[in-house]
């Protein structure tokens, strides 16, 4: 899976490089598709077809697999001539552009490029996944796990890119906005208690080289029975300043709490990114008392973070419960289409690394808990 979120970033950086191609591809998301935190929410080309790649290399591999595995978006895309057409990958490089080609209304050297990168092999040692080794003997109950990916988090700062002559962001801080923020998410869990055990956070748009050419890195954990095994943080939760993660639009009055307990408070672009930052270390929590995650958002870097010894709590469960977040389909009706309404994080969500930063935010905020 690792190399997996590799190959979606080289997608996810080969059509961001077209500014032709961002313009082609990216559609209005409509009715329940849409989120209604934001006046205009996006689906592109690029979230689907990384989420049908993961989709389709993770179930050849583990065929068991196959039936659980859930992304964000919706497979089905409109061309320019309002052809609906069915995002799916499959068994060959030209039967994937051929598909491809109906959705880019003709366009086949776009479609063969795309499935060029679709269907190109990505080895470990060219994914920058910190100095942790993964052991060769780990083994997952394949038959009981179910999959969550969020194939592009954050997508209006991928459509909207960086300005031209962007400085690169600083890897120990946190950026509130631009190519930085885009992450690709996948988590595993256990279909049986709804447990994360298993994630993933690739940063495709991490930094630049010498060609000023993006270049991503990625993070990993794992989280079962007595398992415990995570990529290396680049600093010291504990070590750092008092800085958390919130919105734009978190209520002022936690806001506020939390600066009268010695709290910095950092807003920044997209829950993956923001999770991301708690797993680096970069921040110490993150926290939304808003329905306005998914189990898209929190699957993988809830994994990593119980991996830490950290986790994701809902915050209306907060110095009560303090439940965790669980990947079980939500009470609504059966007949509800609305993928938002099944798989809200309701109550919003409380990120953090160390049990101790815990134990200080529901000091800090346990009367605002209380009038939740």
């Amino acid at each position: 899976m690792l190399t997996l979120s590799e190959r979606a970033g080289n997608i996810a950086r080969r059509i961001r490089k077209d500014d032709h191609l961002i313009e082609l591809l990216t559609q209005k998301k409509e009715g329940d598709e849409a989120n209604p935190r934001f006046v205009q929410d996006f689906k592109t080309l690029a979230d689907v077809l990384i989420q049908e790649t993961v989709r389709h290399f993770i179930g050849t591999q583990f065929p068991e697999l196959a039936p659980h595995i859930k992304g964000e978006e919706s497979a089905k895309f409109s061309n320019a001539l309002g052809e609906t057409v069915t995002v799916e990958v499959k068994s060959t490089k030209e039967e994937t552009a051929e598909m491809l080609c109906k959705v880019l209304d003709g366009d086949q050297a776009a479609a063969e490029m795309l499935a060029e990168e679709v269907h190109r092999v990505v080895e470990i040692d060219r994914v920058n996944i910190g100095y942790v080794p993964i052991p060769p003997d780990l083994e997952l109950p394949i038959e009981d796990l179910g999959i969550w990916i969020d194939p592009i988090d954050s997508t209006a700062e991928y459509i909207a890119g960086d300005p031209a002559g962007a400085p690169i962001p600083d890897p120990q801080a946190m950026a509130a906005s631009g190519l930085h923020c885009v992450t690709i998410l996948i988590g595993a869990y256990d279909r049986n208690t709804g447990t994360p055990v298993m994630g993933i956070v690739n940063q495709p748009f991490y930094s630049r080289n010498f060609d000023d050419q993006y270049v991503g890195r990625c993070c990993w954990g794992v989280c079962w029975g007595e398992v415990r095994i995570f990529s290396n943080p680049i600093c010291d939760c504990d070590s750092q300043s008092k800085l958390i993660a919130i919105s734009g639009s978190e209520n002022p009055e936690i806001k506020t709490s939390l600066e009268e307990a010695g709290y910095t408070v950092c807003q920044a672009a997209g829950a993956g990114y923001k999770l991301y930052c708690v797993i680096l270390g970069i921040a110490q929590a993150y926290i939304l008392t808003r329905d306005s995650t998914f189990k898209w958002d929190t699957c993988g870097p809830q994994a990593i973070l119980r991996a830490h010894g950290g986790d994701i709590l809902i915050f209306s469960t907060l110095g009560e419960h303090n439940r965790s977040v669980r990947y079980t389909k939500n009470d609504v009706d059966e007949g509800v289409p609305d993928l938002m309404a099944q798989y809200c994080n309701r109550g919003g969500i409380v990120a953090y690394r160390s049990a101790n930063t815990l134990c200080d935010i529901i000091n800090a905020l346990c009367e605002e808990v209380e009038d939740e």
